[in-house]
């Protein structure tokens, strides 16, 4: 899901992460405004924060979060530790998993 340089440059890697991150929550959002319109004509805040929730929460979007919060900690990882980093890709360079 991410690009090639990602696995290379960390501040890389962070950039798409919060990208891809921001496009699932703008996803997330609209099927949210949709879910209420076709349940309700009006909503509550708590009803908003209560179906934002479960929306996010639904199979189709947790998996992602999920992802995205695990790749963030990667990165994050990575760029605190560029010794582990280089010696992980360097690793994964050998044995096919990169190119």
């Amino acid at each position: 899901m991410l690009s090639r340089n990602a696995n290379y440059d960390m501040d890389t890697a962070l950039n798409e992460i919060n990208e891809k991150k921001l496009l699932l929550d703008v996803k997330v959002e609209t099927q949210l405004i949709l879910q209420l319109l076709v349940s309700k004509g009006i909503a509550t805040r708590e009803e908003v924060s209560s179906m934002r929730e479960k929306v996010k929460n639904s199979p189709n979007y947790k998996p992602l979060y999920e992802y995205f919060e695990m790749a963030e900690q990667k990165a994050e990882y990575y760029k605190n530790n560029p010794e582990q980093h280089l010696k992980d890709v360097l690793a994964a360079k050998m044995n096919g998993t990169i190119k």
